[in-house]
């Protein structure tokens, strides 16, 4: 009867005056169709799927950033035993 877009407008304008003057107007549709659909509508608006295609978190640190920092770490553990290893003999 209704498109999705007619359906929307009767909603938003029905919200603005309430369910007590719905029923006194008498429509086509009861008051409470009219507002469940506004309430549908909000839903679809809050439903925050945009952030879900997210992945949550810290994002990834770039490759090249990665292998420098291993090939640091390496480096300094390298170091590290050594000194140790003069420490102990």
């Amino acid at each position: 009867m209704l498109n999705d877009d007619q359906r929307r407008r009767l909603a938003v304008k029905a919200n603005v005056l309430g369910r007590k003057v719905l029923q006194e107007i008498g429509t086509l549709f009861t008051p409470d169709t009219i507002l469940r659909w506004h309430r549908q509508l909000v839903a679809q608006k809050w439903d925050y799927s945009e952030r879900r295609e997210k992945k949550p978190g810290r994002p990834p640190t770039p490759e090249e950033i990665a292998q420098s920092r291993e090939i640091e770490c390496r480096e300094r553990l390298g170091g590290l035993l050594r000194y140790y290893y003069r420490k102990a003999a």
